[in-house]
């Protein structure tokens, strides 16, 4: 190039960049190779554009397009779907390119063990709200982003167990219902580290919740998900539980605020009933009034299922609902009752057992849930400030607790010597 085009060349850029108003960006030089216009990013760099947290206005994690787990273009579009709208849908079919995890224990699968591992695709349902919203799919890395530092502390029975168990496996992982006998016998915390060590999850085996407190103390935890379950009192009784329960959320969340200053999220998730003669069905049934009438008809239950109470439930979930409205409280519900009404298929059948459920299932849907709920709450400031606190106060959140067989069944003897007078197997 001549001399004196070269520089009027570089005047001409010159005062081009002097100008405020003038975006450069676009600007290369010209003996500059392509590879080197576009350095390579880091690994941080990528996984904040990978999976961004928003402002708080719109948190929520965008995802892979190429991804039909993770959501298209088209779902990204649609606002999040907010809870009344989350609870108007129906069960649609999907076709998965493998089980999203497949459990250890055989009794809790429904399908025969070449179903699970067989080449093709995995045949299952999703949730799909009604309205044009956005339903969160799963996703591990959005999770994980979401929740570094941070303890998620799930407190019930043993369907909270599934909850708990489902959380676990969706996160690659693997847990075993030996853990859930250990902390229902000996009154203590089962933690799980996941996240590549970043995140702890927490079960407390505590079917009428009387030992929230002690398990919020033991591992205090961000997230906080509570559920009475599977164990029928009168209305007089539940309520003044509840109320309780709700004032140690309050002081939970006070100490959130005032003692650690970050944000925390506490979630109730309504309680699903059995299904009588679940057996006969084999898929899910889209249509709430229909399952309904058919839990309140009596003439389904035999004498054992008679004395569950489950035409009792929805009545008492729309009580503690009531309840939580009161106590002004900032919370979240993981609408259980809603989306698994509707399958009545799917459960423990084989073990002539229509209230537990087979792993993969409906129980993920409650993760997928929470997950959704946090999208919308939880900003990238919580996630620094979540992590700073657990530091500061050496909490670890890396740990994962040691099963312990022998303790747990000396335990269990000692229990049921106590409660039948005689020792019973599990």
């Amino acid at each position: 190039m001549p001399k004196a085009a070269s520089g009027f060349i570089g005047l001409l850029v010159s005062v081009l960049l002097a100008a405020s108003w003038f975006d450069a960006s676009w600007i290369v030089p010209w003996n500059v190779k392509e590879s080197e216009q576009h350095p390579l990013e880091s690994v941080e760099t990528k996984e904040l554009r990978r999976h961004p947290i928003l402002p708080e206005h719109q948190q929520f994690v965008l995802t892979n397009d190429k991804d039909p787990i993770k959501g298209t273009n088209d779902e990204r579009r649609k606002p999040l779907c907010t809870r009344e709208q989350i609870i108007h849908g129906k069960w649609v079919e999907e076709q998965l390119p493998k089980p999203p995890y497949i459990t250890p224990t055989v009794h809790l699968r429904c399908y025969p063990h070449e179903v699970y591992y067989k080449d093709g695709p995995w045949d299952t349902y999703k949730w799909s709200p009604n309205d044009k919203c956005t339903l969160t799919r799963w996703d591990k890395e959005t999770f994980c982003s979401l929740m570094r530092g941070a303890t998620v502390a799930i407190v019930g029975d043993s369907l909270s167990w599934e909850h708990y168990s489902s959380l676990i496996q969706l996160n690659g992982l693997k847990t075993h219902q030996g853990y859930q006998h250990q902390s229902r016998e000996l009154q203590m915390n089962i933690a799980q580290s996941v996240c590549k060590g970043r995140t702890r999850v927490v079960y407390r085996r505590d079917d009428k919740l009387q030992n929230v407190t002690e398990a919020i103390q033991s591992t205090f935890p961000t997230v906080l998900v509570l559920n009475r379950g599977a164990h029928y009192v009168n209305d007089t009784i539940l309520l003044d539980d509840i109320r309780h329960n709700l004032q140690e959320v309050k002081q939970w969340l006070k100490d959130c605020d005032q003692k650690y200053h970050m944000k925390c999220h506490f979630f109730w998730r309504t309680s699903v009933p059995g299904h009588p003669e679940c057996g006969t069905f084999p898929k899910p049934v889209n249509d709430l009034a229909l399952m309904e009438e058919r839990v309140a008809n009596l003439a389904f239950y035999n004498n054992r299922s008679i004395n569950f109470h489950w035409y009792d439930y929805q009545h008492q979930n729309e009580l503690v609902l009531k309840e939580i409205e009161k106590a002004g409280i900032e919370y979240n519900i993981i609408d259980a009752y809603y989306l698994n009404m509707l399958r009545p298929d799917e459960h423990r059948a084989h073990q002539d057992d229509c209230l537990h459920n087979c792993y993969p299932g409906k129980m993920d849907v409650y993760n997928q849930l929470m997950l959704h709920f946090l999208r919308m709450n939880r900003s990238k400031s919580d996630v620094k400030k979540a992590e700073s606190v657990a530091k500061a106060n050496k909490w670890p959140i890396d740990e994962t607790t040691v099963y312990d067989p022998e303790a747990t069944e000396a335990a269990r003897k000692i229990r049921n010597f106590k409660e039948h007078g005689k020792v019973t197997r599990w």
